[in-house]
């Protein structure tokens, strides 16, 4: 049999354990909460290049003329021809 000082002894000890054990708890909580938050931050990167055929995107021409006579193409031989009337 026990004593009364042993049993409060041993309910102190295991009242440690719990106490610590919840601390523990709580600290994994806090960080599985951070790294939640910095893991929903995260978004892929997409490369806007590579979504086009042959790595080119379709609204960057590195050719101005051949932007030029593709979109604008009367238009510009017309004031191409003006201006070497001029000059």
């Amino acid at each position: 049999m026990q004593t009364y000082e042993e049993r409060m002894a041993l309910i102190k000890a295991a009242h440690k354990k719990i106490k610590l054990r919840e601390k523990w708890q709580k600290q994994a909580r806090i960080a599985q909460r951070w790294t939640d938050e910095v893991e929903r931050e995260r978004k892929p990167r997409v490369n806007l290049t590579e979504k086009y055929d042959g790595g080119e995107s379709m609204i960057h021409f590195t050719d101005n003329s051949k932007y030029l006579n593709e979109h604008y193409g009367d238009r510009v031989r017309a004031a191409r021809a003006y201006d070497e009337d001029w000059g």
